[in-house]
């Protein structure tokens, strides 16, 4: 039995063109509420 029962899958948001194995920089987008920022890099 699954945890969640395929109830919350949801399809990759990942390119599928792009090799993540490669090195690199990447930009992380996070969504908060209200616009709080959380993290301040």
């Amino acid at each position: 039995m699954t945890k969640f029962q395929g109830k919350y899958r949801i399809e990759s948001t990942r390119a599928k063109w792009w090799n993540y194995s490669n090195p690199g920089d990447y930009f992380i987008n996070i969504c908060t509420k209200k616009k709080i920022i959380y993290l301040d890099i």
